[in-house]
């Protein structure tokens, strides 16, 4: 009997031993497994801290690029000629009570009253419509529809390139309307805008009439600075004076 209980506890100690061995390699199983886990999802932050990182590199990149185009928007805005009057002076092509369109022998400048500055510029010089005289001789004026200008030589009057105002596209056309849209211009015995002028100031040009109100470009006498013509508004009582190209 003594026997028999010998064997049993030996049994008995055995499966211990062998239970705490199991228990020992389950648990470095789990151990090791824990700590691929654990590398896994370091891995996995670290991917994702990149992509956050290149996501707000990417659009920091293109916050400054939008930047950029935005500045250099607004430095074609206000990037005006800066050269002196000669034979040719800009004329009034367009007003209402919110902008005016005028040009000279280089450029067509569309100008906004409110904001008091040229908000754009189509340099139709640099297609060849810049000269007044001779065999080249060029001309400008407004669609009846007011949504185009149009540049032209005045031996082909119906045929030219076209600036659409409002998508600033230009295109190439042959169908040139004869008609425009003409500015209501004031006679010399009816020019009562003349009489509100200083004697600093001269006149360019026609006053030219657009809800009542009376549109004219000055200049200071004296001046050879573009910088200096200005956008005379009246009602025929008082008389304001805006520079353009300032």
């Amino acid at each position: 009997m003594i026997k028999i209980t010998k064997k049993i506890m030996v049994f008995y100690i055995c499966l211990i031993v062998v239970f705490c061995i199991n228990g020992c390699k389950d648990s470095s199983i789990e151990s090791e497994n824990s700590v691929a886990t654990t590398n896994i999802n370091i891995e996995n932050e670290n991917k994702t801290t990149i992509e956050t990182t290149e996501s707000n590199t990417q659009n920091n990149t293109d916050e400054t690029e939008s930047m950029i185009q935005k500045e250099t928007e607004t430095e074609k805005e206000t990037t005006l000629p800066e050269r002196t009057i000669g034979a040719s002076l800009p004329e009034i092509i367009f007003v209402n009570e919110s902008s005016v369109i005028l040009y000279d022998s280089e450029n067509v400048y569309f100008y906004d009253i409110e904001k008091e500055k040229v908000t754009d510029i189509w340099d139709k010089g640099e297609l060849g419509f810049n000269f007044t005289e001779g065999d080249y001789a060029s001309a400008v004026k407004l669609s009846e529809d007011q949504r185009k200008v149009y540049a032209f030589y005045l031996d082909t009057p119906n045929q030219g390139y076209a600036y659409d105002i409002e998508s600033k596209e230009v295109t190439e056309v042959s169908d040139i309307e004869d008609d425009s849209w003409k500015c209501s211009v004031l006679g010399e015995e009816d020019d009562i805008y003349e009489g509100l002028l200083s004697s600093e100031l001269n006149q360019i040009g026609d006053v030219v009439i657009s809800n009542n109100n009376q549109y004219s470009l000055l200049i200071p006498n004296d001046t050879i600075s573009y910088g200096d013509i200005c956008l005379g508004i009246s009602d025929g009582t008082g008389l304001k004076t805006v520079k353009i190209f300032n």
